[in-house]
């Protein structure tokens, strides 16, 4: 089975010949740095040649946010029943908490399953770019 490999600041980078670290500075529109006009087009030009998603969702600064979802910051929370008031108390505290320091939660419930389980982390993994997510496993 194959899946659709997302666009990385990586790919641009290398596709427009500039740093990582300059990639995401120009697509986060970084205050306080400057890049010529030459070098900012090589790399939104690259950006939409490989399809990298720009999100038209302005951030809290006015400004357009690129591709926000990947710069979200995410927790999983693997809850074995999530119909148990114990775990479904703790998975709403840890809900609660985390809004409140700007994560966004995701409580997946593989039921002691634990090939779902690994289905379920790599999934999280590819979808959201990340290496391993934040896992909160009480009682599997």
């Amino acid at each position: 089975m194959s899946y659709y490999k997302k666009v990385t600041l990586k790919d641009i980078a290398n596709d427009s010949g500039v740093s990582v670290s300059s990639v995401s500075m120009i697509l986060n529109k970084r205050e306080g740095v400057s890049f010529s006009n030459e070098t900012v087009e090589k790399v939104l030009s690259s950006a939409k040649k490989l399809g990298y998603e720009i999100s038209s969702s302005p951030k809290k600064n006015g400004t357009p946010a690129y591709n926000t979802q990947r710069s979200a910051k995410y927790i999983a929370i693997f809850c074995p029943n999530i119909s148990n008031s114990y775990y479904s108390t703790i998975a709403q505290s840890i809900e609660q908490a985390a809004y409140q320091k700007g994560f966004k939660t995701l409580i997946i419930t593989p039921f002691r399953d634990e090939g779902y389980d690994q289905t379920a982390c790599q999934w999280y993994c590819f979808y959201y770019d990340a290496p391993m997510p934040t896992v909160f496993r009480k009682g599997c």
